[in-house]
């Protein structure tokens, strides 16, 4: 699988990233890297949990392909769940979205979905690595690509999370340091939402009803 090494002089890299300031990377390893700046842009996280509720993978693709049609790039992992979801409903809109891998991109995460990796880039996305290929998935992968997914959008569509969820809690959180908007939609009720019920709770993410309150926040 052949990527390009993206260093912060190269037009491609994202202006977002200067906001991490000391703690910026060095380099990003990206498929489609014509493509990155562009994407980055307008970028929204629609990001979640793995072992998604039925009700959260719905909003998902709702959630997603609001965000798509308005003109913004969606950006997740390729996680199970809510993540993939995202990033079909996008391209099922004829849109491309941008994922963020923490792996290297010689194979997918989770491997199962190679399919979609490949896909991504072949319809006019990128995906984006901090690592060099061959590089496995680890907890401390995980999070340090949490944290590059955070500070690569201008806000977080945070669709259902476990409160111990360790990639899209941690994105939330970043994306919240970072003042990028973390926008929730109503907890189900469900245990699987608790993250969501917190931040709400320490007023570090905006309540959204429904897509359309989401893009007016976005504007």
């Amino acid at each position: 699988m052949r990527c390009q090494f993206v260093i912060p002089s190269d037009d491609a890299w994202p202006a977002a990233l200067a906001d991490l300031g000391p703690d910026c990377p060095l380099g990003l390893w990206v498929r489609g890297h014509e493509q990155l700046s562009r994407l980055t842009a307008r970028a929204v996280a629609v990001t979640g949990n793995r072992a998604a509720t039925a009700e959260a993978l719905t909003r998902a693709k709702a959630f997603a392909t609001a965000v798509a049609e308005a003109g913004h790039t969606v950006t997740a992992t390729l996680a199970y769940g809510v993540d993939a979801t995202a990033h079909r409903a996008a391209a099922q809109s004829g849109r491309a979205t941008l994922a963020v891998l923490p792996r290297g991109l010689d194979r997918a995460h989770p491997h199962d979905h190679a399919q979609l990796l490949s896909s991504i880039p072949a319809s006019g996305g990128a995906v984006a690595s901090l690592f060099p290929p061959g590089t496995p998935a680890s907890g401390a992968t995980l999070r340090a690509s949490a944290a590059l997914l955070a500070a690569l959008v201008r806000a977080v569509v945070l669709v259902e999370a476990l409160d111990h969820s360790e990639a899209a809690m941690h994105t939330a959180e970043v994306a919240a340091g970072l003042n990028r908007p973390v926008l929730v939609p109503p907890p189900t009720g469900d245990v699987r939402a608790d993250g969501n019920v917190r931040l709400l709770a320490e007023q570090r993410a905006v309540l959204v009803p429904d897509p359309a309150h989401a893009l007016a926040a976005l504007r």
